[in-house]
């Protein structure tokens, strides 16, 4: 596998490795090429996570909260799932599970 010695901004599910618990920073809007998408930054993290509306569904039933700085300082877990699909194709992506 070719690897780089710069990670790119965001992670992506080939750097979830194994899950991993995460501390929610701060969660911002951004454009992403010519979308507006939620994006996640957590205190263990140097990449930022680009939010689907799977993830955010995910999220806010795991916070509780639709709002997102709620999200604030809450933990969960983070792991690549081998399952997620993508114009039909099955292609693995990013899941969030409760911590507890």
């Amino acid at each position: 596998m070719k690897t780089s010695r710069f990670k790119a901004t965001y992670l992506n599910a080939d750097d979830v490795r194994e899950p991993r618990q995460l501390t929610v920073s701060q969660v911002t809007s951004e454009t992403l090429g010519d979308q507006e998408k939620l994006v996640l930054y957590a205190e263990e993290l140097d990449q930022a996570i680009a939010l689907n509306k799977t993830n955010i569904k995910a999220l806010e039933e795991i916070f509780g909260s639709d709002e997102t700085d709620d999200w604030v300082g809450q933990t969960c877990m983070v792991c690549r799932d081998p399952s997620v699909m993508y114009a039909g194709k099955r292609v693995g992506g990013i899941a969030f599970k409760s911590a507890k």
